[in-house]
Order: C-alpha cells, then structure tokens, then sequence
C-alpha cells in the first residue's frame, strides 16, 4: 500500500506520548500510514504519492475546536460594537 501524500524536510511535531519530532509523515486517504525519518519510509512512496517538502517548515496535527468558539468568535466580529467608549 502507497501514501496519497508524503510530508518531508521539516519537523513533523508528531504529539505522540513520547513528543516525538520526525521528518516526515505518510498519510492515505484520512489516516496516517507512518511517521518517522524519510529514508526509512521510502517503500510507502509509490508512483502517484505526492510528494510535499516542508523546506524546515514545521508540521502540526489538526486543531478541532469541538465546541465551536472559533465560529462564535467569527460571528462576533459581525456584530456592530454599541458600547459607550471607556475613558481608561
């Protein structure tokens, strides 16, 4: 089985229980297939993986804010501020 996607050269902050920082990260479909250093994962990377090179670039996991304050602070900046201005 080959990666859809290969992220390499740069830390990949893995946010494993170790806190481990590899170089390069497999990922198939929605699921990570490996991580660890590029030389070692070379039998994942077939001919239609796409390769990304972070160039030292820092990679992180997904954010998910489960109770959704990015989209109310988003509909906040919408609203028109009606309070009287402080004299601080």
């Amino acid at each position: 089985m080959f990666a859809d996607y290969v992220f390499y050269d740069g830390e990949v902050i893995t946010v494993d229980r170790f806190d481990s920082v590899v170089d390069c990260v497999c990922v198939k479909g929605r699921k990570i297939l490996a991580t660890g250093e590029y030389n070692s994962l070379q039998h994942l990377i077939g001919p239609n993986t796409k390769r990304i090179r972070l160039n030292g670039r820092s990679l992180l996991p997904g954010f998910n804010d489960a109770h959704l304050h990015l989209v109310l602070y988003g509909v906040n900046q919408l609203a028109i501020n009606c309070k009287e201005p402080s004299n601080a």
